[in-house]
């Protein structure tokens, strides 16, 4: 699928997700703008709701209570433009990946579960060791423990030591829906409830600054035209969540611009407008006189063909893989599970891709799916008391 400028739709999407996790704000208020235009509001809105999962839970965990709060605001592209914008800063100053390395680490039955301390939660009553080890590992926010024990647990018994929340609802707002952004949407909501009560204050970047504001303006100002094509998809984001990123170096999609007719139908932008420039001679003269005001792509040269379209990016007998993946998107700290990045890659390794299949970071709960269960005796799940020693 294509979108307004010619871009591929999923290339555009990804390529926002990883402007904002790199901190570059400009950048990803320009993909926000792209899908803006391509009608796409409510995915761009998705993945800034999914980058913030993995890139900015634990460092801003009040971000869908403040954008999201309201359905309205989803049809509003300044809305838009000012989470986007949150979040690139809150990446570029504190990027964290705890929900990736719980997600893990939670699902490696070798990993043993930390005791917790003495301090619980006053007035809950516990039927179950277990129950009382998942309430004090959140009131003490141990996130790894807790989600260890909410595995063993389950909704009906654990839940009701969970506080409420709205992040599921806002999830299925914008289609993050399924078995495995269940699994995902609840992981986040422990960690969440832990850090909630550590960042009441407001966001200091609720505003866009002047700077960006004109240069949306501008991007508003060249809609249809080739030098709206500003930035190109940086390549280095493609692997294994697009289209190209599972094509091979010497397989090349050039040839979608050059055969725009067999792509129209295709995008939800182009499908109508198509639709209708296909009545007659006139029809399909006007069409591209509006939709293609300086020259069609066949045009182009091969420098502006690049910015969205070109060779595959796997060398030569390169795979995919989940682990790759992860070293890719989660370079940052993790400050719920320490010295993750260090050791884990070979956790994530467990899991087989089929052939040919497109990633997606969300597979990563197949891991949680597809866990062998152990039993550990309640005696190590009772609190104990703890002592600072220093030698």
């Amino acid at each position: 699928m294509l979108t307004r400028h010619l871009y591929r739709f999923d290339e555009v999407k990804v390529a926002l997700s990883y402007s904002i996790c790199r901190g570059r704000a400009e950048e990803a208020a320009f993909w926000c703008q792209e899908l803006v235009d391509s009608g796409a509001i409510v995915q761009a809105w998705a993945v800034l709701l999914e980058t913030w999962l993995w890139q900015a839970l634990a460092s801003d965990p009040g971000f869908p209570g403040d954008t999201l709060y309201d359905p309205t605001v989803l049809s509003i592209p300044t809305e838009l433009h000012k989470a986007a914008y949150r979040l690139s800063m809150v990446c570029r100053e504190n990027r964290d990946n705890s929900l990736w390395a719980v997600l893990v680490l939670g699902s490696n039955e070798s990993v043993v579960p930390d005791r917790p301390c003495l301090r619980l939660p006053t007035q809950k009553a516990y039927q179950t060791t277990l129950q009382k080890y998942f309430a004090s590992c959140l009131f003490q926010g141990k996130v790894l423990c807790a989600w260890w024990a909410y595995s063993k647990l389950g909704p009906d018994l654990a839940e009701p030591y969970m506080r409420g929340s709205s992040l599921g609802r806002i999830m299925e707002s914008v289609g993050l829906v399924g078995t495995e952004w269940t699994i995902i949407g609840t992981c986040a909501q422990i960690i969440q409830q832990t850090v909630i009560d550590i960042h009441r204050l407001p966001s200091p970047y609720s505003s866009l600054p002047p700077s960006l504001e004109a240069s949306i303006k501008s991007w508003t100002s060249l809609e249809g035209r080739r030098s709206r094509r500003i930035y190109p998809i940086p390549l280095e984001c493609l692997y294994g969540r697009t289209g190209r990123g599972t094509m091979g170096s010497k397989e090349s999609n050039l040839a979608e611009l050059r055969g725009l007719e067999a792509q129209f139908p295709l995008s939800p932008f182009w499908a109508g407008p198509w639709s209708q420039a296909c009545q007659s001679d006139d029809a399909l003269e006007a069409f591209y006189g509006t939709y293609f005001p300086d020259d069609i792509p066949d045009e182009w040269s091969l420098t502006d063909q690049k910015k969205s379209h070109g060779s595959g990016v796997l060398r030569s007998g390169q795979t995919l893989d989940l682990a790759a993946l992860g070293r890719l998107w989660m370079t940052g700290e993790s400050r719920f599970a320490w010295g993750f990045y260090e050791w884990s890659a070979s956790v994530v390794l467990n899991m087989e891709i089929d052939k040919g299949c497109v990633l997606d970071l969300a597979d990563v709960a197949q891991l949680y799916i597809t866990r062998e269960e152990t039993s550990v005796a309640d005696e190590l799940l009772e609190p104990m008391r703890k002592m600072l020693i220093v030698s």
